[in-house]
């Protein structure tokens, strides 16, 4: 199974009264991936944690596919790590350290 991290940058446009108009620019990242069973099947209903300082931040479950994917916007450190009763999977947790213009891969198998 794969996880990429990926990058998008969005606009946002805001104006007040008395204020000149201002533009930002905002990065959205992304990570998605793919979880596989034991038998290197695509594994379906395997919840899929993003924890940032002993925190969950969000949480997915994957597809028919064994897709997941999350969206946010803060650069910083986090884990990534499937949970599912009953089994067991290697690596249990990836770290993912988010920059600006970072790109990483995060590989999950069930094992047991």
């Amino acid at each position: 199974s794969n996880c990429k991290l990926e990058n998008e940058r969005c606009q946002v446009r805001v104006k007040r009264k008395n204020v000149s108009e201002r533009n930002f620019t905002c990065n959205r990242f992304r990570i998605r991936g793919k979880v596989k069973d034991r038998n290197n099947v695509p594994f379906a209903n395997v919840t899929v944690n993003l924890r940032q300082d002993d925190s969950t931040v969000a949480s997915a479950t994957t597809d028919a596919k064994g897709k997941y994917a999350f969206w946010f916007y803060n650069t910083g450190t986090y884990s990534v790590e499937p949970a599912r009763e009953g089994s067991r999977f290697s690596p249990p947790r990836v770290e993912v350290v988010i920059t600006r213009e970072g790109k990483s891969k995060v590989n999950f198998k069930e094992v047991q």
